[in-house]
């Protein structure tokens, strides 16, 4: 998060305006002498050991300020409290600043009428309602997420019973699957039987195939030639047949016709 960012910030303490270019913001950026973060700014009141909730790791520069991680040990109710009440700030929206304390040279700047931090050393920073630097607070969402997407118990149970449900549809679209593949392989097995002849239905396809063979066979073998009868003759008309009729009765050559 911002830890102190480019503009003009008004101390609580000085109670005057400071300008923090962001030359100086690049070049001072990791000069800490103490890199703890306190429940509260000091004061009249010295610190406690139990009012240090956090360290402030991988300080650096980037985007016009000086950025650093918060580590919240969680070893002191202070610093589990702070804890609790961030993800509270986090869930309503409400913003949690942290306020940096420096030391460093000043300068004026006559011809904008402004005083500018030349130089800073950090020796650390504080929880606070409402900070000097307006850009130094702590998100209340991640990077990039939309505000609908803070996932909340509600949504939680509602994604679980999702998960659950898509669980079941896989499950009974695995009993499914096993049930096809099932059919499948019997189905194989009665094609295989099939395939495979019976040595009677073996003998009764070679004796067809026998069979076609000679008739094709016979079918490819030219008829026998009659012999020859010599010239053609031509049936010479019969002899006149002495009809007798005697009684009634016509015979021929003594039989009755």
């Amino acid at each position: 998060m911002k830890l102190l960012a480019e503009g003009t910030w008004t101390d609580s303490n000085v109670g005057s305006p400071l300008y923090y270019p962001v030359q100086t913001l690049q070049a001072y950026a990791t000069n800490w002498t103490d890199r703890s973060l306190w429940i509260r700014h000091s004061g009249i009141t010295p610190w406690s050991i139990t009012d240090r909730i956090a360290e402030i790791e991988d300080i650096r520069f980037e985007s016009d300020a000086v950025v650093g991680d918060l580590f919240f040990h969680g070893r002191t109710q202070n610093s589990k409290d702070s804890i609790a009440y961030i993800k509270y700030c986090q869930e309503t929206g409400r913003p949690v600043f942290v306020s940096v304390e420096h030391t460093g040279k000043e300068r004026f700047d006559a011809a904008k009428s402004r005083w500018e931090a030349e130089s800073l050393v950090f020796y650390g920073a504080a929880l606070v309602n409402r900070g000097a630097c307006k850009k130094c607070n702590l998100p209340t969402r991640k990077e990039g997420e939309k505000e609908d997407e803070l996932m909340d118990e509600k949504k939680l149970a509602e994604f679980e019973g999702q998960i659950k449900t898509l669980a079941e549809t896989v499950g009974k679209l695995t009993e499914g699957l096993a049930g096809v593949m099932k059919h499948l392989d019997a189905q194989a097995v009665q094609m295989k039987t099939l395939a495979e002849k019976t040595p009677e239905e073996k003998k009764l396809q070679e004796d067809l195939v026998a069979a076609l063979e000679r008739i094709k066979k016979l079918e490819e073998t030219p008829n026998p030639k009659t012999g020859d009868q010599g010239e053609d003759r031509e049936l010479a008309a019969p002899a006149e047949v002495p009809v007798r009729v005697q009684n009634g009765v016509i015979s021929s050559e003594g039989r009755a016709l």
